[in-house]
């Protein structure tokens, strides 16, 4: 008996010498320096509804929380949509990153529900068809599963607001998300609360927002299964096992949004005359995200007659280890608004620099606000 525990105790000790002496053979492990931040980036998933939408808002850049005042404050701040009289509808449409392929797509629309308003809405990223390769088949030839695979990412919610002094609007989203590809996809079901009020003072309104407060979730699908051989198996069953792999449970992106907004000209208590042909607003937001620094942004909106518009923005980003960024950032565009059968008809474009990623453009058309 005792030989035996000898023996297993010499074996044990070879055993952790060989593990050692490997991880000595690998080489040193990776640490962060004593001055570097830790790095909140990629801890979440469903990033995708961190992409802005409308073009409006982008070309303030990313100024949307108390500026979009149509269908698009669907995703920026659902309580905005309470000032929408009627039916309205909306959509915008953004290739990203150049000749990528990866598209994103946002529709909405509103209409009037027990003394509020309710909203459906949703977000739509696709990656476009992507070579599908594996250890066994580098070629990308796959002969059952083809050639090509998509990465789709998918929100629909449900909004609704209401009034609830002559001043100040509350709003409420449900949203449920979805992504990944065929044989691994993850669910979720997430939320929003905002707040829209209008001060009286000096032009001023204030908006905040908290989106995407919600589950978490692991992917799972045919392809996060990894199937065991009896050849394989520590304890033979003289049978294929079908064994799932252990996954990180993902939470979403949670973002705080806070904006300022000050008509300088063009309305009755603009703080620069009041011609209303005229109209100039500027517009200040912090985005305050749980899995990226806090980015600031601001832009300035010049309409004439309340038909042409042309607007231009500035977002910082703090990438954490990089520091501020301020050569990226700067947005602009411009749109028009067409009164047809006593409502509205607008066409908006934006255009973002990203440098590396190259530039961001959105198309948005909606009508009815």
């Amino acid at each position: 008996m005792r030989r035996k525990i000898l023996i297993l105790g010499l074996g044990g000790l070879l055993v952790c010498s060989g593990s050692l002496w490997a991880q000595e053979r690998q080489g040193d492990q990776l640490q962060p320096l004593p001055d570097e931040a830790n790095t909140r980036v990629a801890t979440r998933a469903a990033n995708f509804l961190s992409i802005g939408v409308g073009a409006r808002a982008q070309a303030l850049g990313g100024a949307g929380t108390v500026m979009s005042d149509g269908v698009h404050a669907l995703y920026w701040n659902t309580a905005s949509i309470s000032r929408i009289e009627g039916f309205s509808a909306g959509m915008s449409y953004t290739p990203l990153y150049g000749n990528s392929g990866i598209d994103h797509l946002f529709i909405g629309t509103t209409l009037p529900f027990l003394n509020g308003a309710l909203g459906l809405s949703l977000i739509s990223l696709t990656s476009g068809d992507i070579p599908r390769t594996s250890e066994r088949i580098v070629s990308g030839t796959n002969p059952v599963l083809g050639p090509t695979f998509e990465w789709r990412s998918t929100a629909i919610g449900v909004h609704y607001a209401a009034m609830i002094t002559d001043r100040m609007a509350l709003g409420g989203a449900i949203k449920f998300i979805s992504e990944g590809i065929d044989g691994a996809k993850a669910d979720w079901v997430g939320g929003d609360l905002s707040v829209h009020f209008v001060t009286g003072l000096w032009g001023t309104t204030l908006a905040a927002s908290l989106l995407n407060v919600g589950s978490e979730s692991n992917f799972e699908g045919d392809l996060v299964e990894v199937n065991i051989s009896a050849a394989d198996e520590i304890f033979p069953t003289q049978e294929d096992v079908r064994v799932g792999a252990s996954t990180r449970a993902l939470q979403l992106p949670t973002v705080f949004h806070f904006a300022v907004k000050t008509d300088l000209t063009g309305t009755p208590d603009a703080l620069f005359g009041t011609d209303p042909r005229h109209r100039v607003t500027a517009v200040g937001e912090l985005a305050d995200a749980i899995d990226d620094a806090i980015q600031p942004s601001f832009g300035f909106e010049y309409s004439y007659n309340n038909f042409v518009f042309a607007r231009a923005g500035k977002r910082w980003f703090n990438h954490d280890r990089a520091g501020w960024e301020t050569s990226d950032g700067l947005s602009f565009g411009g749109g028009v608004r067409v009164p047809v059968a006593g409502r509205h008809l607008a066409f908006d474009y934006a255009y973002t620099g990203f440098g590396l990623l190259d530039n961001v453009q959105v198309f948005s058309f909606e009508y009815g606000f």
